[in-house]
C-alpha cells in the first residue's frame, strides 16, 4: 500500500487497498465484474457482487449492468461505469457518468467504445 491523498477526500483517508466483491468480482458459475467511480458508495452497496447476484437470479448480463448502475445512483446518489461479463458470452455495459471508455477481448477480436450519455 502506498499513502494516497486525494482532494475530493477526507484527510484521515491514509491508503488505498482492494477491497474484493465491491468493484470487481467474479465468480463462473455466474458472472465477472469490473466497476469504476465515485469508489465509496461502490463499496457501501458491494456493487460488484450485487451485480454478480443479479445474473446469477437469472438477468442478462445487461441487465444486470443497468441495474446496478440504476441502484448505485438511487441508493446513495453515486456515479459510475460497470462492464460486466457472463459465463455464456453475453456483455453487459452501463454509466450514469457522462461518458466511458470500454473494451472487450473475445473469441471475435477487440471491441472498443466510448459510450456517451
Amino acid at each position: 500500500m502506498r499513502p494516497l491523498r486525494a482532494p475530493l477526500f477526507s484527510n484521515r483517508r491514509m491508503t488505498q487497498t482492494l477491497l474484493i466483491s465491491c468493484g470487481c468480482y467474479a465468480d463462473d458459475l455466474s458472472a465477472a465484474v469490473s466497476l469504476t467511480g465515485w469508489g465509496e458508495p461502490i463499496i457501501k452497496l458491494v456493487l460488484g457482487k450485487w451485480a454478480v447476484d443479479r445474473v446469477a437470479a437469472g438477468a442478462s448480463a445487461q441487465e444486470a449492468a443497468s441495474a446496478a448502475i440504476d441502484y448505485l445512483h438511487a441508493r446513495l446518489g453515486g456515479h459510475g461505469g460497470i462492464i460486466l461479463l457472463s459465463p455464456g458470452g453475453g456483455i453487459g455495459i452501463a454509466h450514469n457518468t457522462p461518458r466511458m471508455a470500454w473494451g472487450v477481448a473475445g473469441g471475435e477480436g477487440l471491441r472498443l467504445g466510448i459510450t456517451r450519455n
